[in-house]
């Protein structure tokens, strides 16, 4: 998230969100930012391609952020 999208994004929740809700929520983005690969099968995530960001997934099992891509899900 780069600090244009940071900046917005901060300004749109300012009102909505407490301020623990919002350090989560940041931390939440940073992590979901640095997932690079597949969890069960380690295939790279490019983030520049429009199928693998459109087909791949992000879940939350017993609160931990897994990437699964199409073949995994």
């Amino acid at each position: 998230m780069n600090r244009k999208q940071r900046r917005s994004f901060n300004k749109t929740m300012k009102t909505e969100m407490t301020a623990d809700e919002m350090v989560d929520m940041n931390e939440s983005m940073q992590q979901i930012a640095s997932m690079s690969a597949c969890n069960n099968c380690n295939e790279e995530l490019d983030k520049k391609n429009d199928h693998h960001l459109d087909n791949w997934k992000i879940s939350i099992v017993d609160e931990k952020m897994i990437l699964l891509c199409d073949a995994c899900q």
